[in-house]
């Protein structure tokens, strides 16, 4: 889950976002985008594959986002940034299957994501130490997973599959909304965010909390809104799980209106 600073009956607080919700709120910033601008999104065989990978990449949290776990330094619940990574395996290989079953593309490029970010975090491990090893393990788990699916994706689609660079596009693509729903979802003022989605550079701004300017305008729409719900909570020192179990929280819709420079 996310976690985020925010206010709570005039008290510091957290907003809490599950992953899933994130998921779905990088869908539906995919789902917005003009088709005549990205082509990814203008191919009616691709359109439907890959906006169902965006939007179901982190499904395999779903068993754990309800369930808050207290970081005993902190006191605060953990969110996805402070996760053990042998709690993340298990989490990503659902994802990865759970999405992988009905749409193998989407189950190739889940794959190749989650390979990256293992690989991001291998290179920052000392070479000999135990987690390093594990973690190389699972990588040699992912890699071969992401190859089966990629070959069952080209046997059932063969005119898409003789387009060699389509699956490094489709993952950029992927990787573009997860980054900018988390953009949105982990800070209620972010800095300015460029992104390249689908090959065109755009730049996203907040000049205030809840709207997002996007230069240059990549939806079909003149403006759009969009939406993601979760729980806020009384930030502190929790002691337990139990403690954040019983924390007093309603729930919250963090909504944002994106609008031309």
């Amino acid at each position: 889950m996310i976690r985020r600073d925010c206010t709570f009956d005039d008290a510091p607080a957290w907003a809490i976002i599950p992953q899933v919700a994130h998921a779905r709120l990088a869908g539906r910033l995919a789902e917005m985008l003009d088709v005549g601008r990205f082509p990814l999104l203008a191919t009616p065989q691709l359109r439907p594959v890959l906006l169902d990978a965006v939007r179901r990449h982190d499904d395999g949290w779903a068993p754990w986002d309800p369930y808050l776990q207290v970081d005993p330094q902190s006191g605060a619940p953990r969110q996805f940034t402070e996760m053990l990574p042998g709690e993340l395996r298990p989490i990503w290989l659902r994802s990865i299957v759970g999405v992988g079953t009905t749409n193998p593309l989407g189950g190739h490029i889940v794959a190749r994501h989650f390979a990256a970010l293992l690989g991001h975090h291998l290179a920052s491990l000392p070479e000999a130490s135990s987690e390093r090893k594990r973690g190389e393990l699972f990588a040699g788990r992912l890699d071969p997973l992401a190859a089966a699916y990629l070959a069952e994706w080209q046997e059932t689609s063969p005119r898409l599959a003789g387009e060699a660079e389509l699956p490094d596009h489709c993952l950029r693509f992927l990787q573009a909304m997860d980054y900018l729903s988390l953009w949105l979802c982990c800070h209620e003022r972010p800095e300015p965010l460029d992104l390249e989605i689908d090959g065109t550079a755009t730049r996203f701004t907040s000049p205030e909390p809840g709207h997002v300017v996007a230069d240059p305008w990549p939806a079909r729409q003149s403006s759009w809104a969009c939406e993601a719900r979760g729980q806020v909570m009384p930030a502190g020192q929790y002691r337990c799980n139990g403690e954040l179990a019983a924390a007093r929280s309603r729930p919250v819709t963090l909504s944002w209106r994106f609008t031309p420079q």
